[in-house]
Parts: C-alpha cells; sequence; structure tokens
C-alpha cells in the first residue's frame, strides 16, 4: 500500500487500487478467508475443496465417487463465504466442482440451487467475473451454453460482470481474447460491468 500511495502522482486522475485473489479456508465453514487482508478489491476464488483441504486437481483421485454429497458440502461452503461477504468479486465462479463433475448446471436441480446463491450474491452487490482460463475451460469441455443460460438469466437481475485475464505472466494481464464470446453472446453495455471508482472502504 505504502508504494502504491508513493506512485499515485504517476498516475494522475486514476486511483490506484490494491487487490487481492483471496481463497476461502477449506477448513471453515463459515466462510472465512485463509488469512486477513487489506487492500481496496478482494476477488473470492475458492481453489481448494472444503473440508479435506485438497486442491480440485487431487480431489478427483483420492474421492472419485460422491457426486451427491461432495455438491452439498461445496455449495453449502460456497453459500458461506456469499453470506459472510467480504469481498467484491466472485472468481472464476464455479470452476472446480464443474471441471471435478460435481456440479451439472444441464441438471435443474442444480442449475437452481446454483442460481439461489448467485441471487444472495447479487443482493449484496457482489461482482459475477468473466474469466479468461474459465472461459475456455467451459468452451472446450461442452459446459459453455448451461453457463450463459445461468449468466444470461442473472444478467436480466441486474447481475454485474468483471473481466478477469486469469494471467500467470506479465504478458498475458489485461488481456482475455477468449472472453469477447461471452461479452458479445450477453450482450453486455458499458452499464453491465463493475466500475471499481464506486468503491468505498466497506465491503458487503
Amino acid at each position: 500500500r505504502q508504494e502504491a500511495i508513493e506512485h499515485q502522482d504517476l498516475a494522475g486522475d486514476c486511483r490506484i487500487l490494491i487487490g487481492a485473489e483471496m481463497d476461502p479456508d477449506p477448513n471453515a465453514a463459515d466462510g472465512s478467508f485463509v488469512c486477513e487482508v487489506d487492500c481496496d478489491i478482494i476477488v473470492l476464488s475458492p481453489h481448494r475443496m472444503p473440508d479435506c483441504g485438497l486442491g480440485h486437481w487431487e480431489y478427483k483421485e483420492a474421492f472419485p465417487n460422491n457426486r451427491d454429497g461432495d455438491r452439498e458440502r461445496w455449495l453449502d461452503w460456497y453459500e458461506a463465504c456469499v453470506e459472510r461477504g467480504g469481498f467484491h468479486i466472485l472468481g472464476h465462479p464455479l470452476r472446480e466442482p464443474m471441471m471435478l463433475g460435481i456440479i451439472d448446471l444441464s441438471q435443474e436441480q442444480d442449475y437452481q440451487r446454483v442460481k439461489e446463491i448467485f441471487i444472495k450474491a447479487l443482493r449484496k452487490n457482489i461482482v459475477f467475473e468473466l474469466n479468461q482460463g474459465w472461459c475456455h475451460g467451459l468452451i472446450s469441455n461442452g459446459f459453455y451454453d448451461d453457463y450463459l443460460r445461468l449468466m444470461k438469466e442473472l444478467k436480466s437481475l441486474g447481475m454485474q460482470f468483471s473481466l478477469g485475464p486469469d494471467a500467470h505472466a506479465l504478458a498475458h494481464a489485461a488481456t482475455a481474447p477468449v472472453t469477447h464470446q461471452a461479452v458479445t453472446d450477453l450482450g453486455l453495455t458499458k452499464n453491465d460491468w463493475f466500475d471499481p471508482s464506486v468503491l468505498s472502504t466497506s465491503i458487503n
């Protein structure tokens, strides 16, 4: 934060904001983060699975056949995160459980349960991220149409969106070409995008 303050004069009228991608604690049922953080923008980004703490890349091998139990456990945990709040953006929403086959939006039961949670997020002014890497995953795994249906419904209810490059290298920062299809299919306009300038010190 001190570095941002020192460089603010170089940014002119553009306010420098500090952001963090935060994991919820997989061992905490209340949706709290793995640690405390002091920043302007927080992205909720669950990478590990509740209760066991395994990464999604490890989980399928350890627990191969318990879809119903895993689905309810993950959704209860995610819902607790939304209800607890303390963040601005839902990072790569549903990526981990969908890639594991725990959540299937083509199943109406899954779709409706997920929608209920996102409506709670909407009511708290939490924003839905269009994530470059996850958009690629949605298309390549055949999930895109069902996910698009969900995003369209949320947009019609007033959900706002943010763009995330999912950059793991400096060259990928501020680039998100795969998300262009989602932006076009959703018909997003200026008013549908999250505007960081509206941020205050309080978080819902």
